[in-house]
């Protein structure tokens, strides 16, 4: 992969600002030298004011390696692996984000939340359609694509009335979906249902290695207590709770590959 590509996926993925690409740049063309912040400064004309706070971002996504002597000397050996490297610091730091709403979540006082436990998929479903309707945007996770093509079931059906939904009022959908093989979306079936829902402009569907535990919709989240389709789910109605969720949501989302790419 050539540079103007790495440079790409180092702002999109990872949000590197101008100067900190130009970093990684400069040492990624000098691979057996190292350097100190000053000379790194004075190379690429950055400010003097900045140049620490800027390799202190690349050194906690571990884009360089430091050397902690006076003073320190930073270097970078192998883009690969420091690239390999971020991708698992980034990980780790929406983990921890979602471990955190989950035990927020178990330390407020139930009496202050409008709480249920949904068994049955029709309930979920016509829940779930009642959010949707009243919403602007939506978001959704699924564990694998194999939903999209499953056989005639009454889950397919209240899956299908919500889309219908989201697709006649208009409401804006992020929908993350994992799985260990891109080879999933490769599917005949799989590609034509995703290219059918895709044309719509107010529909983005993502694939990540980290799936979302919950779906949020307004001020509802909506929590899946197994990786398992289906129930049993955990409904909770509360606004404070619903925008923090929708953070640790769009933090995976905005990380995740456009599937668009995958079956284009």
């Amino acid at each position: 992969m050539r540079m103007g590509e790495i440079n790409k996926v180092l702002k999109s993925e990872f949000h590197l600002s101008n100067s900190e690409i130009l970093i990684v740049n400069h040492l990624v063309e000098n691979p057996n030298k190292k350097f100190s912040a000053e000379e790194i400064c004075e190379t690429l004309k950055l400010p003097k004011g900045k140049i620490y706070d800027l390799l202190n971002v690349l050194e906690d996504k571990n884009f360089v390696k430091v050397e902690y002597k006076t003073p320190k000397l930073y270097c970078i050996d192998n883009l690969k692996q420091c690239i390999e490297s971020a991708f698992d610091t980034e990980e780790k730091s929406l983990l921890e984000k979602e471990r955190k709403i989950m035990s927020e979540l178990r330390s407020m006082n139930k009496k202050q939340l409008d709480i249920k436990i949904i068994a049955s998929d029709e309930e979920l479903y016509l829940i779930r359609q009642k959010e949707v309707m009243r919403c602007k945007e939506y978001r959704k996770s699924s564990f694998n694509p194999y939903i999209l093509i499953e056989d005639e079931t009454p889950r397919r059906k209240y899956r299908q009335n919500v889309l219908d939904t989201i697709i006649e009022d208009n409401v804006d959908l992020k929908w993350v979906i994992t799985s260990d093989k891109l080879s999933d979306f490769k599917i005949p079936r799989v590609v034509k249902i995703l290219k059918d829902i895709l044309k719509y402009d107010n529909i983005d569907i993502r694939l990540s290695k980290i799936i979302p535990s919950f779906d949020v919709c307004n001020d509802a989240v909506f929590i899946r207590t197994t990786h398992a389709t289906g129930g049993p789910y955990i409904f909770i109605r509360s606004k404070e709770f619903a925008e923090e969720s929708a953070k640790v949501f769009d933090n995976i989302f905005n990380n995740a590959y456009s599937i668009k790419k995958i079956i284009k």
